[in-house]
């Protein structure tokens, strides 16, 4: 955005997908993240394998999900981050082709805890690099 009359910069800008955003808020925003989720953010998740097998009434959102997909998935496959606990929610279909354990990918999700996520993070992943090298930089100079 150009600058307004008088020359102060507007605080509110166009993102990359031409949305409105406050940079200042969104700083303030990914400032107050975990150091789990920053990692996570930024590195990605490192993932363990928590549940694979069929899918079972005891999850009732992943029941729920298989029984409204159009392929009746019948295998899950639950991952857990180890720093960030998120987890990732694979749906298949067992047994799928020639192989007598075949496998085929028919949805993904994810579980994420409710302070993991910072509204128009993604479209500014730059704000989360530095923000997690701030961190890193700071622990070395302690």
């Amino acid at each position: 955005m150009s600058p307004k009359k008088g020359g102060a910069m507007a605080a509110r800008e166009l993102d990359q997908v031409g949305e409105a955003f406050d940079e200042r808020q969104l700083a303030a925003e990914i400032e107050k993240l975990k150091g789990s989720y920053l990692e996570c953010r930024t590195l990605g998740h490192a993932w363990k394998i928590q549940y694979m097998g069929p899918v079972t009434r005891s999850d009732m959102e992943l029941a729920s999900r298989a029984r409204h997909h159009p392929w009746n998935p019948d295998g899950a496959r639950i991952l857990r981050c180890t720093r960030c606990r998120t987890e990732r929610v694979d749906l298949c279909l067992v047994g799928y082709g020639r192989r007598a354990y075949g496998y085929r990918l028919v949805a993904r999700y994810y579980r994420y805890a409710d302070d993991y996520k910072v509204e128009g993070a993604n479209n500014h992943r730059e704000m989360l690099h530095e923000e997690l090298f701030r961190r890193q930089s700071e622990k070395g100079t302690k």
